[in-house]
């Protein structure tokens, strides 16, 4: 029987940190700067932005079997209603 934690439980309160967003942006800098010279990348890296996008993240992190379970279309427009009802916020 497999007993390892669920997918990044113990960071799981991090997982839409701006530090998670600009190491993610880093770790694909050259799909998203066109180099992957990590000086470079991180000179090209937006704060700012990492910290707009950390907080506009939703995630929803689903088993195989719970995908199957759930209606995601459904979920689709609640996120979608969510989002236009707080855009007046942003």
């Amino acid at each position: 029987m497999d007993h390892r934690a669920p997918f990044r439980a113990n960071s799981w309160s991090t997982l839409n940190s701006p530090g998670q967003v600009e190491t993610a942006v880093l770790q694909h800098s050259s799909r998203v700067f066109g180099t992957s010279d990590p000086q470079e990348a991180r000179k090209l890296l937006d704060a700012g932005l990492a910290r707009s996008v950390a907080a506009r993240l939703w995630l929803i992190v689903l088993s195989d079997k719970q995908g199957t379970l759930l209606p995601l279309k459904d979920w689709a427009a609640i996120v979608a209603a969510e989002l236009t009802r707080r855009e007046d916020s942003w």
